[in-house]
């Protein structure tokens, strides 16, 4: 009887491991072939309580994998002050954050939360009265959380980083103002502005060239995706005045960021 009960045991301790085995082979979940403690602190006993205790922000956290993610995005690791969604849950320090929009552990298309896509997506949150007084209403915001890459054919735009490729993707189909083109030489020309500027240039080379501030003492709110002078190196992406200059946090004038004059 002994000896049953034995058998019976390792039996069903084969066929659990082997369970384990199988699915954590198969299992699709992000992050399922990670270990827990490279990014919980409870690494050895991780359960809903303590889930949110992480060895980082998830901003960092994601960074690791997802470095383009969080360049040009929507918002992060903020404290929203407006009233969210059920659909986007708030971490413990109530500041909005991935995890708000992506469910970490999960496995559907973009790990997203919800099949809201497009405007019936960010009005989850935001109002019209929120994206009427955007120049665009909206339009460029609404089509992902992130600005994606793009392609182009168009040889002189081989050099031109992805970020700026999304953008010309919208602006090059305006017919209005906010119309802008690219020149064979790499030179953005923005319709009834005056100020024009190259995009697509190694910052690096121009240093070397002369003129230029060494890429250590330009401020990181400053971009330049694949070390390029991109369309997000002066403008942002995600703001309320889509496209707006960037935010200067400091008393020298934008141009003076990078042109040592």
């Amino acid at each position: 009887m002994r000896n049953n009960v034995t058998v019976l045991i390792f039996l069903s301790l084969l066929i659990t491991s082997l369970t384990f085995y199988v699915v954590g082979k198969t299992n699709s979940g992000h992050l399922e072939q990670e270990a827990c403690n490279s990014c919980h602190l409870s690494s050895g006993n991780v359960k809903v309580e303590n889930a949110h205790q992480l060895i980082s922000s998830q901003e960092l956290l994601c960074k690791r994998c997802h470095p383009k993610a969080l360049e040009v995005s929507h918002p992060s690791g903020f404290d929203p002050k407006r009233k969210i969604s059920e659909l986007f849950p708030l971490d413990w320090k109530g500041e909005l954050t991935c995890s708000s929009c992506h469910e970490i552990h999960g496995n559907s298309p973009g790990l997203m939360r919800t099949n809201l896509r497009g405007r019936d997506y960010c009005h989850s949150c935001h109002d019209d009265d929120f994206f009427a007084q955007m120049p665009d209403l909206g339009t460029a915001l609404i089509r992902s959380g992130h600005l994606a890459s793009s392609s182009s054919g168009e040889a002189f735009l081989d050099n031109i980083d992805s970020y700026s490729l999304d953008c010309l993707g919208c602006h090059n189909d305006q017919t209005d103002r906010f119309f802008v083109s690219v020149s064979a030489l790499g030179v953005v020309n923005h319709t009834g502005e005056k100020a024009n500027h190259p995009i697509g240039r190694d910052y690096e080379k121009a240093v070397r060239f002369g003129g230029y501030r060494p890429i250590a003492q330009v401020p990181e709110y400053i971009l330049l995706p694949e070390g390029k002078v991109s369309c997000v190196s002066c403008h942002e992406g995600y703001s309320q005045k889509h496209g707006k200059l960037i935010e200067l946090k400091s008393g020298m004038g934008l141009c003076f960021h990078c042109h040592d004059l």
